[in-house]
């Protein structure tokens, strides 16, 4: 499922199927302004809202989710105690002052970027002839290639970016309940799109989503 929608739909107790994408992307803002430190006031400012709006899904997320608030106290704790965490790579980010809003996204931030080191250089060895990595976006790879290959390049893309990760599952504070949603270990589901330039593999309106709908059949992409 898409991790944002899911979050709202908890948060707000409504069906998966009935968030609306103006509440994922609620969601997936407050959320991500928890993560690197923010407060309701600088969130609410930024996307336009209510304090009490921002304030309210708070409330809701951090009851809903209880297991993430008790994961943002004891990493301040771990921070006070070794001056530093460490990510399942063993990446350490160390800390001689108490900036807590670097401490909050540290570690997935950190996770996260030591899982594309280590999965682009399969990306680039194993595209097909005429395919390159252009760029990469945080959690995005923009790869260029012929169209005849482009359904080759998206599946390598795609199995690559997918993969299974043990020593997540196993860094685990608690290793036997990550393992029992993630048995062969954590992974990220990934997303396709294909397009002549930038703007096309990021469709945002009704007109532009369909259009890709309609060139992926045209090209033969069956992984969803």
């Amino acid at each position: 499922l898409d991790t944002h929608r899911g979050i709202a739909a908890e948060s707000y107790d409504i069906p998966y199927t009935e968030v609306s994408d103006e509440y994922r992307h609620l969601a997936k803002f407050i959320v991500y302004g928890l993560l690197y430190g923010r407060q309701a006031k600088s969130i609410a400012a930024q996307i336009n809202k209510p304090v009490s709006v921002v304030e309210t899904f708070m409330a809701k997320f951090f009851k809903k989710f209880a297991g993430y608030k008790q994961h943002r106290d004891l990493q301040e704790k771990m921070v006070a105690k070794n001056n530093y965490l460490a990510n399942p790579f063993r990446r350490r980010r160390w800390w001689y002052t108490r900036m807590l809003t670097e401490v909050y996204n540290s570690l997935p931030s950190s996770t996260a970027a030591d899982m594309m080191y280590q999965v682009l250089p399969v990306i680039d060895r194993q595209l097909p002839a005429g395919a390159s990595i252009r760029l990469t976006v945080h959690d995005e790879v923009v790869v260029v290639a012929l169209r005849e290959h482009a359904v080759e390049a998206a599946t390598c893309v795609l199995e690559n970016m997918q993969r299974r990760w043990s020593q997540i599952s196993d860094a685990s504070i608690r290793p036997d309940v990550a393992k029992e949603f993630f048995p062969d270990g954590y992974w990220v589901p990934g997303d396709v799109n294909f397009g002549l330039n930038w703007r096309q593999c990021k469709p945002k309106t009704a007109e532009e989503k369909l259009w890709q709908k309609e060139f992926k059949r045209k090209l033969g992409w069956r992984h969803e």
